[in-house]
């Protein structure tokens, strides 16, 4: 091979990975896009520069009410529950 075909199989191979990184890429953003809420999907056109002062992170703990609080109903459904995983097998089930 000559340099010029050396160069130009190198810039070839250059491309053609690069298009691959590009394929992955685009098929991530539609994935993202297909599952992120509906409010988000209009984010996906902004510049990551300006994403940053245009999006807002959501809150995860709002509404969240922090209790020790122990009532009789929590208690009996989470031993009915115990009860129910600790159970030995019935005879259909061995």
């Amino acid at each position: 091979m000559t340099p010029v075909e050396d160069e130009t199989a190198y810039w070839k191979a250059r491309a053609a990975a690069l298009q691959e990184k590009l394929d992955q890429a685009h098929a991530r953003l539609l994935a993202l896009a297909r599952s992120a809420p509906f409010e988000a999907v209009a984010l996906f056109r902004y510049d990551p520069a300006a994403l940053s002062s245009r999006a807002g992170i959501a809150d995860i703990f709002a509404g969240w009410e922090d209790t020790t609080y122990v009532r009789t109903s929590d208690v009996a459904t989470e031993l009915r529950e115990l009860w129910d995983r600790l159970a030995p097998p019935t005879a259909s089930e061995k």
